[in-house]
């Protein structure tokens, strides 16, 4: 079948990004059965169909599932979790990443049909649960890729190949936490906590993205989530957010650690719109994403402050800057001003409260902050 010529550039690539063919002494090869699916013998794939994604689905096997198998059918994501979020990268680097996109909504759209359900297998007497196709495969696929955006795409390979190639597991057994282990090892991060919501907890986020103008290129973003299911309280990952205006767009990620959590940002440009996660990193749902021009509270940022010290101006007229320490002497200021604001160099302030007076000439602002 012509179909069946594709199986040469996912090969090549699943070996270019993970290792090299596991059974490269070996030939590989498909067998047409009667099954609407697929099976992943070793070195011989039997196949229902020969659609592209399924090819990719089977030979991905042969590294996850054939190279390194669960220990466990509770761990059945480290199979099928690897072998659908294969075909998805087959999808970002061949094809001109076309497909990439869709892959992503669509299996975003699929986890989140639902309101609960955990990628860990807490009934392994259940067939239908163990190969779940929305929790084990799409879900753990999803998983992975939430893993990829915490840990970065350096660490996250790294540790793909070192799993792959740990002494203790390749061609024979592996868990969950055998993987995680390798991650934390690259990421130096601790996945506890990312594990408890997205691997033992169920359900998903819904996010809510306020974004407040309080001068030309100063914003308060506001950001807060619910949760489908009570078994996860708050969901803490990094979360981007891109903001696009007439002269350019930026994506910053905010760490995203409690709910109603408030950060303050200076653009380049005055924001017209808001796209929460533009690239699709998170599983989620009913997201919104909301611009309120003008908001009038008056404020600094960030509080504490350590290099520097930002205060947006509603009226860019300033007349007069004055700061004391906490013993009420005055500090010599050192400031640019930057659009509708101003900001403080505070390198050479030594730590402890300060207070700082701003006249615009209709009124004066005062303000408390802590240099760090």
């Amino acid at each position: 079948m012509n179909s069946t010529a594709q199986t040469a550039m996912v090969m090549e690539l699943y070996s270019e990004l993970f290792t090299p063919y596991p059974f490269v002494n070996e030939k590989y090869g498909h067998a047409q059965f009667g099954w609407g699916g697929g099976m992943e013998h070793q070195t011989m794939s039997f196949m229902g169909r020969f659609d592209f994604e399924i090819i990719a689905h089977e030979l991905a096997h042969q590294w996850f599932g054939n190279m390194v198998t669960l220990n466990s059918w509770k761990d059945i994501w480290l199979n099928e979790g690897f072998a659908t979020y294969l075909s998805g990268l087959s999808y970002e680097h061949l094809f001109n990443g076309y497909y990439w996109p869709f892959w992503k909504s669509q299996n975003i759209s699929y986890v989140t049909s639902e309101p609960d359900g955990s990628v860990y297998v807490n009934d392994t007497s259940s067939v239908s649960r163990i190969f779940s196709p929305r929790l084990s495969y799409s879900k753990g696929a999803l998983l992975l890729h939430m893993l990829r955006w915490v840990c970065g795409d350096v660490a996250f390979f790294s540790a793909c190949r070192n799993y792959l190639n740990d002494v203790d597991l390749k061609y024979s057994f592996a868990g969950t936490s055998d993987l995680i282990s390798h991650l934390e090892s690259e990421s130096g991060k601790d996945l506890t906590e990312f594990l408890n919501d997205w691997y033992y907890g169920q359900g998903f986020p819904s996010y809510q993205v306020r974004c407040y103008q309080m001068a030309s290129n100063d914003y308060k973003v506001e950001i807060s989530q619910t949760q489908s299911d009570p078994s996860v309280s708050f969901f803490e990952m990094p979360v981007p957010v891109r903001f696009y205006g007439a002269e350019g767009d930026t994506t910053i990620t905010f760490n995203h650690n409690s709910n109603y959590q408030v950060f303050y940002i200076y653009t380049d440009f005055e924001i017209e719109s808001v796209e929460f996660d533009p690239d699709q990193w998170l599983i989620s749902a009913s997201n919104l994403d909301t611009l309120i021009r003008k908001y009038d509270e008056a404020v600094i940022y960030p509080n504490p402050a350590y290099d520097f010290l930002r205060i947006p101006l509603q009226q860019n007229n300033l007349i007069d800057i004055v700061m004391i320490d906490s013993y009420g002497k005055e500090i010599e200021i050192r400031y640019s001003v930057q659009g509708a604001g101003i900001t403080v160099d505070l390198r050479n302030l030594t730590s402890g409260m300060y207070f700082i007076s701003i006249n615009t000439g209709t009124k004066v602002e005062k303000f408390k902050f802590v240099k760090g």
